[in-house]
């Protein structure tokens, strides 16, 4: 029987071991790329794993044949408007699952929820087969409208609506504050 000192270091070194290998395996795609960027598609195609000297012909090469603008422009434009919409949309309906009372309220809002259940590999096809009949392939729009009614954003409004105290809200309508002022004054604050 081995002692317990040394039990607890070999314990504690398997676990740095499998740490470090792990944290490898993660970290090796972004070497093997950066590596790959330096050298040229036969050294890459051999396996080459050290650093070549054709980083600056590779740079030219994609700048000529890549429209890097465009491309950065149109990752703005998704980014803004997707977040944009997702704001409005989910934070207003999060905060009309929390405020408006109705008879199936509880029960929409479960199956908002257990929306977070379905992986996007389930969903993707069918979208895809969607935004085909919608004609909105190859748009932006195709990218944008299935990510602005996020459950777990909805979630999220609802429950900051939930911590805004409704002697306040109650307070504002009494002062006269029409319910989209409460809103924006509930939400963003």
């Amino acid at each position: 029987m081995m002692p317990r000192y040394t039990t607890r270091y070999l314990s504690g070194a398997l676990l740095y071991g499998a740490l470090g290998l792990a944290a490898f395996i993660s970290v090796f795609p972004f070497i093997w790329m950066v590596i790959s960027a330096t050298n040229t598609t036969a050294d890459i195609v051999t396996g080459k794993a050290s650093f070549g000297a054709a980083f600056i012909d590779n740079l030219k090469m994609f700048f000529t044949q890549v429209d890097v603008p465009l491309i950065m422009w149109n990752s703005v434009k998704i980014a803004v408007a997707g977040t944009f919409l997702t704001l409005l949309v989910s934070s207003l309906a999060g905060y009309g699952f929390e405020i408006f009372r109705s008879k199936f309220r509880d029960r929409v809002y479960t199956l908002v929820l257990l929306t977070l259940m379905v992986p996007f590999a389930a969903i993707m096809i069918p979208l895809f087969m969607l935004m085909a009949k919608a004609g909105l392939i190859d748009t932006h729009i195709a990218i944008i409208l299935p990510t602005i009614a996020w459950a777990f954003v909805i979630f999220y409004f609802r429950q900051a609506t939930k911590a805004f105290p409704s002697e306040l809200r109650d307070a504002a309508k009494v002062d006269g504050l029409k319910e989209w002022q409460i809103f924006s004054i509930s939400i963003f604050r």
